[in-house]
């Protein structure tokens, strides 16, 4: 395994700095199965950005900003011996740092910032045989290529770079060319002017890149594309600069800085303070994110190059350590085994408001490279799981899972743990939960709160204007014309609701909520409207929001709406209409199952959209944007009085449903 970059040193793994180190410049090779140093040292006088091992493994094509290695002149380029070791008579003189080879029978191509080669003009990339000729190859570009690949048959050269104009013609950052005229060749696919294809990696029938942005909202992502004619069959879309594409089994890993991937099913801008996945994986059937997800340490960009052997991946870059391990600059990812443990769930919530039934909730854990993790729940210290469900999660899309058991004698007490386990691996247990089983159905508000709720705003404060969440700490705020004391949905003594005025009433949570997927969202309501509004939504912005979705508004006509914009807006209604003045019931749910409306216990509209839009926004009660909506009311807001709103972080069943209604 051969490394280049900008280093004048190397150490074992787990060294501290400073201790242990062995003089390399520049340019190291280590065994790739044990990670020992190699006796290959030579010492050259600049940083290495490019390495190419020929398809014979026979030469080492070495590239950068030196100027002599071992004290012989080579400008910017050098070829090695994988033999002997032994730097080769190949001479070949650049301007300019060379970043990029490809071998071709045998021609070399080399890409780079260069003008001149051997003192003849070339700019950016150039053909010189393997004996160091330089061939008549010659094409026009007006910039650098950092990137070559070929086709299946080595007819053509795929070059990928920051340049816009090949041979006096239109190419922003790739070009196909004839590899012995260097005509210009079709490539269907375009890229925009803000950004320049980084990396390329043929594997089989396919061409892979990875794409670097010059601006924000540029695209920085990767791609498969048919090498014959450039037509893409995928483009994943994260933004944050791809460096490095490589291929190993079904997966294309990519090493970049990636901050937002809402775009490509993932994580969106800002998620948890900007976190950023330098790593990830993508399937090459569909251009997908996988499930492999390590983590980087260190400052910079992360990671800058990548190489496989078929089924190791190495990495290398500006990076101090790798999942917590001290593995600076240098690391390798191996088939297995996974000896990787899922995460310890935290104790699982458990209620008991139903007869002779225990509700158990817990939140899902995540693991480094499996998406799926299969549950385990325990009863009582039992051996045996007395119930098992496997369930996929992320780090920014973490379910609540949940059973209920049943048959359970009144006044008898229980405890219960969780266990995730992943292929083989399992995970330590989770903290113990207790219980005492009731023998007598309990009321609405314990019932809501026994499906563990992420917020509960009750509403029947009597004054101020803070709705206090009774499952935790996510208090809404009463803004505008919202005003309290009116009377509440439910029977018991005393129940206030809030009244919305249909201008500017509402009520909002200030904390941000993750791209919900899987959710519910529970309320009463009372209006006899007839300027519709928004009754409950979740939007981008504390004010009026650019994105937004998940909410259930009323048309003029007194009809619910439910939608969600998976891409555009996806709706269901109701039949009938509820501007009638009377206390309804409302649940909407969306899940594996697609989407739910309930009203008054009973579900009322359906669909199988189980996608919303990727964003991080606020719940609320009340007016928001609704333009570009079906059916979209006169009013943003409603004219109605509202009660006992709940957010649950999953879509509930017709049970749950029905089971809260019958307890107000």
């Amino acid at each position: 395994m051969y490394l280049g970059g900008s280093f004048t040193a190397v150490r074992p793994p787990g060294a501290a700095p400073g201790t242990s180190e062995v003089a390399r410049s520049y340019l190291a090779a280590f065994d790739a199965s044990s990670g020992e140093l190699v006796d290959f040292d030579h010492r050259l006088d600049r940083r290495v950005s490019g390495l190419y091992v020929s398809p014979d493994g026979n030469r080492l094509y070495v590239g950068g900003d030196f100027l002599s290695v071992d004290g012989v002149s080579r400008r910017k380029a050098a070829v090695f011996s994988t033999a002997t070791g032994q730097l080769t008579s190949w001479k070949v003189g650049f301007n300019g740092p060379v970043r990029a080879f490809h071998e071709i029978g045998s021609t070399v191509y080399a890409g780079g910032g260069f003008s001149t080669v051997k003192g003849v003009a070339r700019t950016g990339v150039a053909a010189i045989s393997t004996d160091g000729q330089l061939q008549a190859w010659a094409p026009q570009l007006d910039g650098k290529v950092r990137a070559i690949t070929s086709v299946p048959d080595g007819s053509r050269v795929v070059i990928g770079g920051p340049f816009s104009s090949v041979n006096g013609q239109a190419r922003q950052s790739i070009a196909s060319l004839d590899a012995s005229t260097a005509q210009l060749r079709p490539w269907a696919a375009t890229h925009p002017s803000c950004s320049y294809v980084s990396s390329l990696s043929r594997v089989g029938d396919t061409i892979y890149g990875g794409a670097v942005g010059k601006g924000s909202g540029c695209y920085e992502g990767t791609f498969a594309a048919d090498p014959m004619t450039g037509i893409e069959r995928w483009r994943e879309t994260c933004r944050g600069a791809t460096e490095a594409v490589a291929v190993v089994g079904s997966y294309l890993y990519k090493g970049s800085h990636a901050h937002d991937c809402s775009t490509a099913g993932g994580f969106p801008e800002d998620y948890e303070s900007r976190d950023t996945y330098n790593l990830l994986s993508v399937s090459l059937s569909n251009g997908g994110l996988g499930d492999w997800l390590p983590g980087m340490q260190g400052s910079g960009v992360g990671p800058l190059a990548m190489a496989t052997d078929g089924r190791q991946l190495f990495v290398g870059g500006t990076f101090s350590g790798i999942n917590g391990q001290g593995q600076q600059g240098f690391a390798r990812f191996t088939a297995g085994p996974d000896l990787t443990l899922p995460g310890r769930p935290i104790a699982p919530k458990v209620a008991s408001v139903k007869t002779a039934t225990v509700s158990v909730r817990w939140t899902a854990v995540t693991d480094r490279d499996d998406g799926t993790l299969t549950y385990r729940l325990f009863r009582d210290g039992g051996r045996t799981p007395i119930h098992e469900q496997s369930a996929s999660s992320r780090p920014w899309d973490r379910p609540v899972l949940q059973f209920e058991d049943t048959d359970l004698a009144p006044g008898s007490t229980h405890t219960y743990q969780v266990q995730a386990v992943a292929q083989d691996n399992v995970g330590p247990k989770s903290g113990v939960a207790t219980v005492t089983v009731t023998g007598t159905d309990k009321g609405y508000a314990s019932r809501v709160l026994a499906d563990l709720p992420t917020l509960y705003w009750r509403l029947d404060e009597s004054s101020g204007s803070t709705a206090t969440d009774a499952a935790g700490s996510n208090h809404g705020t009463l803004s505008g014309g919202a005003t309290r004391s009116s009377p509440g949905a439910l029977s018991e003594s005393g129940d206030r609701a809030v009244q919305l005025d249909g201008r500017s009433g509402r009520v909002l949570a200030p904390q941000r909520f993750n791209n919900p997927r899987r959710y519910s969202v529970e309320g009463w309501f009372k209006t006899d409207t007839r300027a519709g509004g928004k009754l409950i939504g979740f939007g981008s912005s504390t004010s009026n929001s650019g994105s937004y979705d998940r909410h259930v508004y009323m048309t003029n006509s007194g009809q619910l709406v439910f939608g969600t914009h998976p891409g555009s807006p996806s709706t269901i209604s109701t039949p009938a209409a509820y501007n009638d003045n009377r206390w309804h019931h409302l649940v909407a749910t969306q899940g594996v199952d697609g989407m739910r409306l309930y009203v008054d216990g009973v579900v009322r509209a359906s669909n199988a959209t189980t996608d919303a839009q990727n964003y991080l926004g606020y719940w609320r009660i009340g007016g928001d944007n609704l333009s570009g909506w079906p059916s979209a009311p006169s009013s943003s807001y409603v004219r109605a009085t509202m009660d006992e709103f709940a957010v649950f972080g999953y879509a509930l069943t017709a049970e749950q449903v029905i089971r809260h209604f019958n307890g107000s």
